[in-house]
């Protein structure tokens, strides 16, 4: 991934995509009207706002056998 500042105080993040999840998001803008880099936008600042369980467990760094007992936990104690 590739990080370029701008004049606005924004970032400009390239990244690299298979061709399946490529269409997938232009499924998506297409179906909600919305435009890919602003459902990338939201995606991203959507996940920095999550617990670092949540986090942890959207990005798959928690291992399938334990996510049902920490989504319990998170749910109980946050």
């Amino acid at each position: 991934m590739i990080a370029e500042a701008n004049a606005s105080n924004r970032v400009v993040l390239r990244i690299q995509l298979t061709t399946a999840a490529k269409d997938d998001l232009n499924d998506l803008g297409d179906r909600l009207g919305i435009p890919q880099n602003r459902i990338m936008i939201k995606l991203v600042q959507w996940l920095s706002e999550q617990h670092g369980g949540v986090r942890n467990i959207v990005l798959g760094l928690v291992p399938e056998d334990m996510t049902k007992d920490t989504a319990k936990w998170l749910l109980s104690n946050t």
